[in-house]
């Protein structure tokens, strides 16, 4: 179940789509790029810097479960 999941999910989210978990958030796929000054400038092999998932943690009126109980402690040197 869990690989027919994720491969459903790469497939949305490689066709652009926002993907909502329910109890966890909203997914999406960001592209990082280089600006240009006009569009024809735009060149995908030289401007695409990146790619990443963000996710957008679900919140329900202002409390998002997704941090409750996280502890923070200051990392061992």
């Amino acid at each position: 179940m869990l690989a027919e999941l994720s491969e459903l999910l790469v497939r949305h989210l490689q066709d652009g789509h926002r993907v909502r978990l329910d109890g966890i958030g909203l997914l999406k796929l960001e592209i990082e790029s280089d600006k240009v000054d006009r569009a024809e400038e735009f060149d995908l092999q030289k401007n695409i810097r990146n790619y990443r998932i963000h996710l957008l943690p679900e919140s329900r009126e202002g409390y998002q479960a997704l941090y409750e109980g996280i502890q923070l402690e200051p990392a061992v040197k």
